[in-house]
């Protein structure tokens, strides 16, 4: 029962937070600043900071250690792969990406090579991945549950910033929106796998 209540509070508090930080907050900068302030930049930081050690609440590793991957060979191996998989991800979508990009400052050219050509933001799908394994390794309604709520808040994270986008380069962004997937489809696969 502590630990319903416990995960409720922190689902409840990471809702109210994701929502002002991405669609009030960050929202807002890219409005009337054309780029993320240094406090909008920290809020997001902070957030995902909050949700990654939300999962302490729920797995039975005390805080600041890694959660053992599942001892079941299948999912273990299934683990490693998106353990792999999501790094690599991660490093191809985001050090190209450069550091004014990462921290929501304008740039004067929209980013639709490398693996933007299969996704929009690559970045997250490989965290998705990262976060995953311990859905597959602690799989139970919180572990579900945390990362339906992390796919809500990257949601609104990214609807803001695609709007953002739209604004700064307007028939470019559009025609880029029209190809290339939000996050992922068939299609995407499609075109890996050529």
């Amino acid at each position: 029962m502590e630990l319903t209540i416990t995960y409720i509070i922190w689902t409840v508090v990471l809702m109210i937070s994701g929502f002002w930080i991405f669609r009030i907050q960050v929202r807002g900068d890219y409005q009337k600043k054309g780029k993320l302030s240094f406090l909008s930049s920290l809020l997001e930081f902070a957030f995902f900071l909050f949700h990654a050690n939300m999962m302490y609440v729920f797995i039975p590793v005390s805080w600041g250690r890694l959660p053992p991957l599942s001892d079941h060979p299948l999912w273990h191996t299934v683990s490693l792969v998106c353990i792999i998989t999501g790094l690599v991800i991660l490093t191809f979508s985001m050090i190209p990406l450069g550091f004014k990009r990462l921290m929501g400052l304008k740039s004067n050219r929209l980013k639709t090579n490398g693996l933007y050509r299969y996704s929009r933001n690559p970045q997250l799908i490989g965290y998705s991945l990262l976060l995953s394994v311990y859905v597959i390794s602690y799989l139970s309604p919180y572990s579900m549950g945390w990362i339906i709520l992390f796919g809500i808040n990257i949601h609104w994270m990214v609807i803001s910033e695609e709007e953002y986008l739209m604004k700064l380069y307007g028939d470019e962004y559009a025609e880029y929106c029209r190809k290339v997937p939000r996050y992922l489809d068939s299609k995407t696969f499609r075109n890996i796998f050529k």
